[in-house]
């Protein structure tokens, strides 16, 4: 994972990041981008909207991508703890971009989401992930986690790797790289974990061609 330390406060934590961002963080602002935070118990479509974003970016990029009811189960069991929120960010009053968060007591998780096209164009990605980061920051927490990046061949990101661009962008925020130990999947329905991979499969294969 890339983790961002939050501890140094909100102006050392701007200051670290890559002088290019800062800058796309400041576009997004002229463009007149506008952050807003939603929760379980005062936005009732927090779901709908998440997820009309998470469902255009799945149609641009093609990656697998979980069904509406996991989302739900998430947020309609983290949400009432209050350890669940969703960030958004508008564009001439269009949603352009979510992120789903989880909180513990110390740390902020950055789980699902990104921005559309329309909102790339105007460099609200980068607003919106600093904005989840100062929101972060202003409840208390200590660290961001970013999730996932790829592995490094030769101190770079595997090209080869499916996260090599997603993790070419998390390290301009300014965090480090963590290396835990690798997941393990213990396979309870051995019949739809092979069709599951074969989709995996068969995304691959769509990317690819996609990019040739």
């Amino acid at each position: 994972s890339n983790i961002i330390s939050l501890v140094e406060g909100e102006e050392v934590v701007f200051a670290r990041m890559s002088g290019n961002y800062r800058k796309k963080i400041r576009r997004a602002m002229k463009h007149g981008c506008e952050i807003e935070i939603l929760s379980y118990a005062n936005d009732v479509d927090a779901i709908e909207r998440f997820y009309k974003i998470m469902d255009e970016i799945y149609h641009r990029t093609k990656f697998i991508m979980s069904g509406k009811d996991y989302f739900e189960k998430i947020w309609n069991t983290f949400g009432p703890l209050n350890n669940a929120k969703i960030l958004v960010v508008k564009y001439e009053g269009n949603d352009v971009g979510s992120i789903m968060y989880l909180y513990d007591e110390n740390v902020a998780y950055e789980l699902y989401g990104g921005t559309g096209q329309a909102g790339r164009s105007i460099m609200a990605n980068y607003l919106l992930k600093w904005e989840g980061i100062k929101h972060a920051i202003e409840m208390g927490k200590k660290s961001y986690d970013q999730w996932g990046v790829a592995p490094k061949v030769d101190g770079v990101y595997d090209p080869k790797h499916p996260l090599a661009n997603i993790s070419q962008f998390k390290s301009g925020f300014g965090g480090e790289d963590v290396e835990f130990l690798p997941q393990f999947i213990k396979v309870f329905n051995p019949l739809a974990y092979r069709f599951y991979k074969i989709g995996l499969l068969l995304n691959r294969l769509k990317l690819l061609i996609k990019k040739a």
